[in-house]
Parts: C-alpha cells; sequence; structure tokens
C-alpha cells in the first residue's frame, strides 16, 4: 500500500508480495478434475477460453493495478479452485466462493477486460453488454444473502 512519497506506508515492507510468492500458486488437480472456466458466466454468451484468459489478463494488467481492488494472483489461483470440477468426491469439496474470488466478481472482471478488448471482438463485448443486466442480477441477490469481501469487491467493480 502507497498513498505517495510522504505517506507513511511508501517506507513499509510489502509483506503481502512475499506471502504471495511464497504460496502455493497451483490447484491440486488429480487425475480426471479439470477447471470448468465459464461454470459462471453467462449461457449464451459465445466466448472461448482464449479470449476469456485475454480479457482477465487485460483487466489484470490495465486496470486491476490502478483501481486495486482486485489481487490478481489471488484472484486467478481462487478462480481455477472454486472452478474444479472432480472426478472423485473429496473430503472438503471445493469452494464456491473465497475472500479473492465470486463468481459475480469473475463476471466483472470479464466484462471490464472484454470492454478494453472492444475492439478485438466487438461481437463478444456486444454479446456480454446484452446480457449483463438479466445474468448480474440474479448473481447480486445470491450474493447478497451471505456476503463475504468479493462481493463487495464485485460491487465496486460492478458500480464502475
Amino acid at each position: 500500500m502507497q498513498l505517495g512519497p510522504t505517506s507513511l506506508w511508501s517506507y513499509a515492507r510489502e509483506t503481502h508480495q512475499t506471502l504471495l510468492s511464497t504460496s502455493n500458486d497451483q490447484v491440486d488437480q488429480r487425475p480426471g478434475d479439470y477447471i470448468h472456466w465459464a461454470q459462471h458466466l453467462p449461457p449464451d454468451l459465445p466466448i472461448t477460453k482464449a479470449v476469456h484468459d485475454a480479457a482477465i489478463a487485460t483487466f489484470g494488467a490495465y486496470y486491476a493495478p490502478w483501481c486495486r481492488v482486485v489481487d490478481m494472483p489471488a484472484f486467478t489461483r481462487d478462480m481455477d479452485a472454486c472452478n474444479l470440477v472432480t472426478r472423485l468426491p473429496r473430503s472438503i469439496p471445493p469452494p464456491t466462493r473465497t475472500a479473492a474470488y465470486s463468481p459475480l466478481l469473475h463476471n466483472c472482471v470479464l466484462y471490464l477486460g472484454l470492454h478494453l478488448l472492444r475492439s478485438n471482438w466487438p461481437d463478444i463485448a456486444q454479446a456480454m453488454e446484452n446480457v449483463m443486466d438479466k445474468h448480474f442480477a440474479g448473481m447480486v441477490i445470491g450474493e447478497t444473502e451471505n456476503p463475504n469481501p468479493s462481493t463487495l469487491r464485485a460491487f465496486i467493480l460492478f458500480a464502475t
């Protein structure tokens, strides 16, 4: 956290950076497991994994450092963990939301990433624009029943 050259935080050691670099960034997958990346996206959105990943990466490169709402390494790690589909039952099922990831936050990040890349994929950006209100409305109601920090992050991005 830095709030300017005269801020107390400008001289503080970035402890969250060292924690992120030592944490495990890979999801523990067993044979037969896969990550269902489009699980929480609008069903009629014509998007491929390559476009999805490019939009998320563009958001992470251009918007996330500026707004400082989404911790991208934690978001992508938790996105993989929450969308993990297992063939065999586990003793602890994968979570559906964490402090860094929720389906609403995923859709907000994807929407803003597609908005930044609308000149590359205008048809996909327009399709996301068309289904956004209806799809997001249901997700907002579901997540506000039991909110967590990712819900608040999603509201902040949704407001933009």
